[in-house]
């Protein structure tokens, strides 16, 4: 990673900044091509792109009861990537985490509860998976971890954004992939050389219902016959939580075998383990 102390994105918060690269290890690029910081009413323009014609007056003002569901969100980040359904140009989907979230609301009791919705996804819209831009030496991270040679001439915009990589990968099929949950763990392994694609949520690597699953559309391109696909998520210690990531990453695996790809579980060791040396173990379905 290269050696960047300091916060030189007009576009990023400081404490944005610090979150992602500091808290997060993710390279200080990376996030520069992917996270911008918002706040006014950019939350509302970034958030709410999908609402449709009648989610506003007259006036072209949003309706109070959308005004009034965000209205907590002072200050927020935003990351968003690219479409691999729209030849790899910039998503209008993308995910925010306000600095002061709302609390979830519990419809029996009617009131909320003590646990806060950390992050937001536009309403009104299918969720959709992030595959993040990478700056050139995060690509050349990626080729040489894997030994696959890259293209002979890359463009890279005034940004620092090393245009066609995903589509390198995708061409590749002997490059494994991550699917992790979250953007910013994407950040992290890509940072550490690794095809890294995160999920929104543990069930957001599927669509459909148990009886008729399949992948989600988003991952698709990717899964040509053999490619190996990791799934890592969380450790987690709650009983309920751990059978709900079972069951996520069961459903998910089966949708990836159906597609003729291999996948492999990632299992992270117990508790304690930010920011230290680790070796992940693996297992094959």
């Amino acid at each position: 990673m290269p050696a960047i102390a300091d916060n030189n994105n007009n576009d990023l918060a400081q404490n944005h900044y610090s979150e992602w690269v500091n808290g997060s290890a993710v390279d200080p690029i990376l996030t520069a091509l992917n996270v911008v910081s918002l706040s006014g009413n950019e939350v509302y323009e970034y958030l709410l792109y999908a609402l449709p014609q009648t989610a506003r007056r007259n006036d072209g003002r949003l309706r109070e009861g959308n005004l009034r569901r965000y209205a907590h969100i002072n200050s927020a980040w935003w990351v968003s990537g690219l479409d691999p359904h729209n030849d790899w140009l910039p998503m209008d989907w993308g995910r925010m985490k306000p600095d002061n979230p709302r609390f979830e609301w519990d419809n029996e009791a009617q009131q909320h509860t003590e646990k806060s919705v950390k992050y937001e996804s536009p309403p009104k819209t299918p969720n959709r998976v992030t595959y993040l831009r990478v700056p050139l030496h995060i690509w050349k991270l990626v080729a040489l971890r894997y030994d696959v040679p890259m293209p002979e001439q890359v463009t890279v915009t005034e940004s620092g954004e090393a245009l066609g990589f995903w589509a390198w990968v995708m061409a590749h099929p002997e490059i494994p992939i991550i699917l992790t949950e979250g953007e910013k763990k994407a950040g992290c392994l890509l940072t550490l050389g690794f095809a890294a694609i995160a999920l929104p949520g543990i069930w957001n690597g599927r669509v459909g219902q148990e009886d008729f699953e399949r992948l989600h559309p988003d991952l698709v391109p990717m899964a040509q016959s053999g490619r190996k696909f990791t799934i890592l998520f969380d450790y987690e210690t709650k009983p309920k939580t751990k059978h709900h990531v079972f069951q996520a990453t069961r459903r998910t695996c089966q949708v990836i075998i159906q597609q003729g790809c291999v996948c492999e579980v990632a299992l992270l060791p117990v508790a304690n383990c930010k920011h230290k040396r680790f070796k992940l173990q693996t297992r094959q379905f």
